[in-house]
């Protein structure tokens, strides 16, 4: 441990090889792709590089700083720590589409060793796309959120350094997945979902979170070990019950934003539809009562 900070040589090489690669990529594409050199295009990609880094910051706090010491001891902090792991931090980085810059950055012979890889044959390209429909992404999603929070395998965590990573990774996994449907990103390999579902399904993931604020925050007994009580003024609130209420106000902030911005979106497409020509609605036919005929 450095300072306040736990230097995780996993993690950090990780985070820092994620960096270094995806700055590699973004410069090369932004160099030689002609198509990258418009204004427009040239402000798309530093706005992905800038949610990229802003996610991978998010993740260095979530596994590297006091949050992770922290959220061994408070209930109220594994809440916060899970939630950059599932909804902050991957919605950043899928929204940035990383996978091509990233695989931009990687040295020529890798590309071609990756590309060969790729490709699949169709009955496990086929299986693949079964598995991650969205209905079974959202299920996984969810059933990972709520396995670590069976009372067992959460006290697990808290006494196995080993399970804690575990725990995280696949909170993490399932979280990037359920994104990658949300937000289309590279590899595309299912039929984009029309935007008015992918707002439900956005929405879904709230339910997700959501389900198991409500149950903290009525639940009489504590399900945990943890001992703390916050004082507020003559008010005494149990470590799960505040962990409860984060989840219920602030665990499904980041799908309710991003719904609300596809529903933007969504409404803008509609606004910018052409008219119809007067002469397609205008005519004596279409003035019609319903149910009437000529």
């Amino acid at each position: 441990m450095g300072g306040f900070w736990i230097w995780q040589l996993s993690v950090t090489a990780v985070l820092v090889s994620a960096s270094a690669l995806y700055l590699r990529g973004w410069l090369r594409l932004l160099r030689y792709q002609p198509a990258r050199q418009s204004p427009t295009a040239r402000r798309a990609a530093h706005r992905a590089l800038a949610l990229f880094l802003a996610g991978l910051a998010l993740l260095s706090i979530a596994l590297l700083s006091p949050l992770h010491l922290l959220a061994e001891q408070y209930f109220t902090a594994r809440t916060a720590q899970h939630l950059l792991l599932i909804g902050a931090a991957p919605s950043l980085l899928l929204s940035a589409n990383p996978l091509p810059v990233l695989a931009q950055g990687l040295p020529a012979r890798w590309l071609g060793w990756l590309a060969r890889c790729s490709r699949l044959t169709p009955a496990v390209a086929q299986t693949g796309r079964a598995l991650t429909s969205a209905g079974a992404v959202w299920v996984l999603f969810a059933a990972t959120f709520w396995l670590w929070y069976d009372p067992a395998l959460h006290q697990a965590t808290r006494e196995h350094g080993w399970l804690r990573a575990v725990e995280a990774g696949s909170l993490l996994g399932t979280a990037v997945l359920y994104w990658w449907r949300i937000t289309g990103a590279w590899p595309r390999t299912h039929r984009p979902l029309p935007t008015v579902l992918r707002i439900g399904y956005t929405f879904a993931g709230v339910v997700a979170i959501k389900a198991v604020g409500v149950i903290f925050m009525f639940m009489p007994d504590a399900l945990y070990a943890y001992a703390a009580v916050f004082q507020f003024g003559n008010l005494a609130v149990s470590d799960q019950l505040l962990g409860g209420v984060i989840f219920w106000a602030l665990g499904g902030s980041v799908y309710a934003l991003t719904a609300l911005l596809l529903l933007r979106q969504w409404l803008g497409q509609e606004e910018n539809k052409p008219g119809l020509p007067e002469n397609a609605w205008a005519t004596e036919e279409a003035m019609l009562a319903p149910g009437l005929k000529k």
